[in-house]
This record gives structure tokens, C-alpha cells and sequence, in this order.
């Protein structure tokens, strides 16, 4: 095999690698950590298609109940919000699950708001707990990928305050 055949097949491995989410076993995959070997091509007649087996290592992303992860949250809605966290794009906190915090709409911005006035709005970074997990091969219009209920219910879960001072200067 020709160095420029095996750099195009490597290229089109790794573009279409991105493509699907995951698979429900193994999780998202992340990123190809190693190309072991690429077989020989085998023509596909009624695609006329070259097909290549190959042998990878690959990072991956298995979120699992318990587990405490970092979100942004990126819609809200009377009933909950909706954070993303690395490639898992349909996280869902349930207004049941955040305990002191109550809805509220300032102008046209939803928010949470808590007793101590904290804040959950677009963008802000929350420390949850994977409540469920459930992987979805075809659901409305998603295809191959976990959706995940979180909670806020245990200690040190909840709003991350970032590197920074939010002091005023003087």
C-alpha cells in the first residue's frame, strides 16, 4: 500500500470516527489513541466501495449512576434545564432535583434562582450527579447517543465558581 493511499484512508478513518456518538457498551469516543493496522481492501459490488478492517485503540467516555461530572448549562426551562458536558449533548436537571432552587423569569431571561440569591442561568458551569443514564440508538431526532437525567441532591453539587476574582476594583 502506497503511503498516500494509507494517509487517505488514515484522513477518512478519522473523519468518520467523529461521526458516530458512541456505542452503548464502550461510550463516546473521544479520540483514536493508536492505529494498530488496516487490512487489505475488499470491494463492495453493489456500493462500489472499498471497505478497510482496521485495528485502533481509541480514548472513550462512559458516564455511569454516581458519577460527579461538570456541566454548562445551555437552555432552561420552567420544568429544568439542559447542560451539555463534553460530547454528551442531552443532560437534563430536573427543577425536582435542585433542591432551594425555584423558577423565575427577569425581562426575557429564565433562571434558577436559590435562597442564597445564587443563580442558574445560560452558560454557567454546575457541579451535578449522574442520576440515570439510558443510551438511545433513535429517539425524535437523536441518533446513537446517552441521555442522562443529573441531580443536585448531595453535598459539594451545584454552582462552580471559576478562577477569578468577582471582586470590584478600586
Amino acid at each position: 500500500m502506497g503511503i498516500s493511499l494509507m494517509l487517505c484512508l488514515v484522513e477518512g478513518f478519522e473523519e468518520g470516527f467523529g461521526k458516530g456518538n458512541g456505542k452503548e457498551e464502550h461510550g463516546c469516543f473521544l479520540a483514536i489513541t493508536e492505529l494498530k493496522s488496516i487490512g487489505n481492501g475488499e470491494f463492495e459490488d453493489e456500493s462500489g466501495d472499498v471497505l478497510f478492517s482496521v485495528a485502533f485503540h481509541c480514548r472513550t467516555f462512559l458516564p455511569v449512576n454516581g458519577e460527579i461530572m461538570l456541566g454548562v448549562v445551555h437552555k432552561i426551562h420552567r420544568r429544568g434545564v439542559f447542560l451539555r458536558c463534553g460530547p454528551m449533548k442531552y443532560i437534563y436537571l430536573s427543577a425536582q432535583k435542585m433542591p432551594n432552587f425555584y423558577y423565575a423569569q427577569r425581562k426575557a431571561q429564565e433562571i434558577f434562582i436559590s435562597d442564597d440569591h445564587s443563580k442558574i442561568e445560560n452558560d454557567v458551569v454546575i457541579r451535578f450527579v449522574v442520576f440515570a443514564v439510558r443510551w438511545r440508538k433513535k429517539h425524535w431526532d437523536i441518533e446513537r447517543d446517552f441521555m442522562i437525567l443529573a441531580s443536585l441532591e448531595g453535598d459539594c453539587l451545584g454552582l462552580v465558581s471559576l478562577p477569578g476574582s468577582d471582586e470590584l476594583e478600586l
